[in-house]
């Protein structure tokens, strides 16, 4: 039985405590992953752009996401 998952991707700094990570990285990185659909792999531009042209994109989109303030750059990245 297939189960098609959903990644987000984002890299940043984080704050740790106690062994939690928390912080606006966290939140991106949680919202990037819900906006996936079953079976795609979202990453923001701060990992599409640390990648350099490493995998290929099927374009981009523009996401409001939830509790932030602005329009977020996200790439659908191509791997089947």
């Amino acid at each position: 039985v297939a189960l098609p998952v959903r990644i987000g991707l984002h890299s940043g700094n984080v704050k740790t405590e106690a062994g939690d990570v928390f912080g606006r990285t966290v939140v991106v990185a949680a919202r990037v992953g819900g906006a996936a659909s079953g079976g795609e792999i979202l990453v923001s531009q701060a990992v599409q752009e640390a990648l350099g042209g490493a995998f290929t994109y099927d374009g981009v989109r523009s996401l409001a996401l939830k509790g932030l303030v602005g329009q977020f750059a996200v790439f659908p990245l191509v791997w089947r």
